[in-house]
Order: structure tokens, then sequence, then C-alpha cells
């Protein structure tokens, strides 16, 4: 895993019923297995609804969270055989999520060009780059509500949190098109 990633830490977070964990069974029926299976079973996915990061497995398998190439490609997607089996996560605001088994690769579905853009070597790229996200909104809530928070301050608090992920993982910001670099400049300009 790129991260040190706990449970508790992101049910500090994101709270308890943010966190989405699987059975050992339930993994291994979606394909999951070794450090991903582990993450899964062990710490889990993280959420937030009021960020609209709405992600998360529940705890039943579910066949309908496969992807198929097929469904994808008559809807529009140009997208190959690969993402048959990948499992859908959840969606950011605009985008679909989902994970290769195979690899642990986190990929999002990009409206527009109507790819797959690979956005995180790992779950735990995923699941820090979520809890940074929450944890830093609320820390913005909390400071407004002591007093107005400088937005050069703001920003470079920001800078920091994208550095901070992008020295281990480069992928969330690889590519202009991930949700992520929206987010985290919403983020800086103080209007999430």
């Amino acid at each position: 895993m790129l991260f040190s990633v706990d449970h508790a830490e992101l049910v500090r977070t994101v709270g308890e019923d943010n966190v989405h964990r699987l059975s050992g069974d339930v993994a291994q029926a979606y394909g999951f297995d070794g450090a991903t299976a582990e993450f899964l079973t062990e710490i889990g996915i993280p959420g937030d609804e009021e960020l609209e990061l709405f992600f998360g497995l529940g705890p039943e398998f579910d066949p309908d969270r496969f992807c198929s190439s097929a469904e994808l490609k008559e809807l529009g997607w140009k997208v190959g055989e690969e993402v048959d089996g990948w499992v859908r996560l959840g969606n950011f605001p605009v985008n679909m999520v989902a994970v290769d088994p195979r690899t642990g690769t986190v990929h999002q579905f990009t409206e527009g060009p109507m790819t797959a853009l690979a956005i995180h070597g790992d779950l735990s790229s995923f699941a820090r780059t979520v809890a940074s996200l929450a944890a830093y909104v609320q820390s913005q809530v909390d400071a407004e509500e002591r007093a107005d928070a400088a937005h050069e301050s703001r920003d470079a608090d920001v800078r920091r949190i994208v550095e901070d992920i992008r020295a281990r993982d480069p992928l969330p910001f690889e590519n202009r098109r991930s949700e992520w670099h929206e987010l985290f400049e919403n983020l800086a300009a103080g209007t999430y």
C-alpha cells in the first residue's frame, strides 16, 4: 500500500457509518486478494455524502457492482475489455469511480471524453485523498466558526495536502481530467 491508513483514522474523519468494510468472503467474491483484500476487510472505503463523495461497497456481494465493457460501450464509453470485472466504488459529484481487483488501481470514468482514467495507484491512496479532503473541509468549518481564515493560508494548506498525496501517488493529480483537481481547487478557493 502506498499510504499508511487505519480504520480508526477514517472513522474519526468521516464517521463510522461512512467507512465501508467487506467481509473476507465478499472481498473474495469480487475478486480481491492480497493487500487490496486486506485493506477492504480491515480498513475500508471512506465516503462523505455531505461532500458528494458517494463511495463504499455494501456488506453483501452485489454482482451489479461489476463493470461491463459491453454495457459501457452501448452507452458511448470508449473502453476496452480490461474494465470487465472492475468493481464500482461509487461516484464523485460528476464521475463514477471503480477499482480493478486484479491490480488495486482506482479509475475514474470521465464524462466528456467518455474514457476511464487511472486516478490512484491503490486503495490506500484513494482513502487518504478522500480523508484529506474531508478533514480539511471540517477544519475550515471549525476555523470559520472561530474567525475568518486567510485565503493565502488556505491555499498553502491545500497545496501541502496535494503535494503530500502526489509524493506517494502522482495519479490523483496527473491528469487535469481527474475530478480531484476541481475538488481541491474548490477547497483552495474556499468554495467547498
